[in-house]
């Protein structure tokens, strides 16, 4: 899911964006695909949501061993929505966990606990299905990707260190950072500050 169309691009932008011929549309999509990708990388969060289907062995305990959700196996997983479990008996009868089950269940670090009762021992006889990434990226992730984005197009129009601007008579009046925090990738402060922010986020939606 791109974090935004060539349309908010140019709308976010007031000043030469706006302009097709310095900035083709061709030029705007690449950049957000690069944009994206680095900022899934920095924050180890994924910003397209993939469903996951899983299949486990029954050993008769309470902790599932999630593969796209193991900090060790994939670089960004979270945010985890978790849609269903199914046990599946011998005879391929399969029987959902109901709603209070599902919310009986809590994260850990990369796995997936339930608070009372065992998971019946067998061969490939749980099913998990859950959702890693966002589905709708929050949208100071996507306020960010447009400042990058202009950061990125027009380096020599913006400051390296600008964290705000305004229109003032026609002309974007910036601010700038006198001492940054540590973690700088666009020097943009509005942009980094975000990225430190779900940088540091654990939070898994849907899992209590």
């Amino acid at each position: 899911m791109a974090l935004f169309d060539v349309s908010a691009a140019r709308a976010w932008d007031k000043a030469q964006l706006t302009s097709a011929t310095l900035y083709p549309d061709a030029t705007i999509v690449a950049r957000e695909i690069a944009i994206r990708s680095k900022f899934e990388r920095i924050i180890g969060v994924s910003l397209s949501a993939t469903v996951h289907t899983e299949y486990f062995d029954g050993d008769g305990g309470s902790i599932l061993i999630l593969g796209h959700h193991n900090p060790n196996a994939e670089s960004t997983p979270r945010p985890v929505t978790l849609t269903s479990i199914t046990t599946i008996a011998t005879d391929d009868t399969e029987t959902a966990f109901t709603a209070d089950e599902l919310t009986n269940m809590v994260k850990g670090p990369g796995d997936l606990v339930r608070r009372s009762g065992r998971f019946p021992r067998g061969r490939r006889n749980i099913k998990v299905v859950y959702t890693t990434g966002y589905v709708d990226p929050p949208q100071d992730i996507i306020d960010a990707a447009l400042w990058a984005c202009i950061e990125d197009l027009m380096p020599s129009s913006i400051p390296s260190n600008a964290i705000d601007g305004s229109e003032m008579q026609g002309a974007i009046n910036w601010s700038k950072v006198k001492d940054p925090e540590r973690g700088r990738w666009w020097g943009n402060e509005s942009v980094d500050a975000v990225l430190r922010e779900h940088r540091a986020l654990e939070t898994l939606p849907g899992i209590a």
